[in-house]
């Protein structure tokens, strides 16, 4: 007996095993094929997921950069307004102390309080009207 012949003789007998043999394998290679495409499919979910937080948080981060670049603008007003604000205070205090030293100047040659009669706001706009 040949070779071919002893395999032939094998597969003969053995084919219900053979058959049943290759149909597991079959089904166990489709199972693994399922479950890699799964696999790949989370995978994939996954790596969605992610680059949508990346971008998010891109976003996110040039939001707060905009917002800290806004914020410092903002404190420049302020500084600036509060340098304009204790510029007129001082102007305010020098105002006030050359009327406290007119009014001394003033008792002092005895012309305080002034002799005329108060001028009434409401016949000064009337008069501004007019005109």
């Amino acid at each position: 007996m040949t070779a071919r012949q002893k395999i032939w003789n094998f597969l003969d007998k053995n084919s219900t095993s053979i058959y049943v043999f290759t149909f597991c394998i079959i089904i166990s290679a489709l199972l693994i094929f399922v479950q890699e495409i799964k696999h790949t499919s989370e995978m994939l979910k996954t790596h969605t997921q992610g680059l949508v937080i990346t971008g998010e948080l891109e976003r996110q981060i040039k939001l707060s950069e905009e917002k800290d670049e806004f914020i410092d603008f903002q404190s420049e007003i302020l500084l600036k307004r509060r340098e304009q604000l204790e510029k007129a205070s001082g102007t305010l205090n020098q105002q006030e102390l050359i009327i406290r030293q007119l009014i001394d100047y003033l008792k002092s040659i005895k012309h305080w309080p002034p002799r005329i009669e108060p001028v009434d706001p409401g016949t000064l706009a009337r008069n501004r009207s007019e005109a």
